[in-house]
């Protein structure tokens, strides 16, 4: 008879980083939930095929794995790359990557006009931002400093608040929509296959 063990890392006591813009919406609502349903098969098959040792899914379980890991991230820099690392196994390819293959993808998989903090008066919005939140990437990855232009540039007064001060901020919890937003779509929409192979995700763009 096999016993059922709890995985190490879920009794690890972690504090989770939500972000300002997730936090706004208030408490969870149960009905929500009802619609990870359609998802279980699919994740049920992802599962199978990792057990078999099999690298079907590669790209969509690095993303996922990085989204959950970023929410347990202390540095907000590390959480920020860790998302952009996740856009990256799901948008890119070794021909195209960086900002030739997420400023035109993300948009048009996502929505362009996708707001970043709906039911305020702040206009940031996918498309307005995806080419700074690229730029705030590379100088975090190359081991530069945030531009100033971004730490001068004060947030909407809407939105301030004790974490979200300057465009710079806007830019980090930008990078948590556009991965929750990606994979909800790819799960919602039965698109697994399609992101865990670089050939059907170019055709599809």
């Amino acid at each position: 008879m096999e016993t059922i063990t709890v995985p190490q890392f879920a009794t690890r006591p972690q504090p989770i980083f939500v972000e300002d813009f997730e936090a706004r919406v208030g408490p969870a609502d149960p009905e929500v939930f009802r619609d990870v349903a359609p998802f279980i098969p699919r994740f049920q098959k992802i599962v199978a095929d990792m057990i078999l040792g099999k690298q079907s899914y590669v790209p969509v379980i690095i993303a996922t794995r990085l989204a959950e890991q970023a929410y347990l991230e202390f540095d907000p820099q590390i959480r920020f790359l860790k998302r952009m690392m996740a856009l990256e196994a799901l948008f890119s390819t070794d021909a195209t990557y960086g900002k030739k293959s997420l400023v035109p993808r993300v948009p048009k998989f996502i929505g362009a006009s996708t707001p970043i903090y709906p039911r305020t008066g702040a206009p940031y919005t996918v498309g307005s931002t995806i080419e700074d939140i690229l730029t705030l990437r590379n100088k975090f990855a190359h081991g530069d400093v945030v531009p100033t232009a971004f730490l001068t540039t004060a947030a909407h007064p809407d939105i301030v608040s004790t974490n979200v001060k300057s465009y710079a901020d806007v830019l980090r919890e930008c990078s948590a929509l556009l991965v929750r937003d990606s994979l909800s779509k790819i799960f919602r929409a039965g698109l697994e296959e399609t992101f865990s192979d670089k050939a059907k995700m170019e055709a599809l763009f």
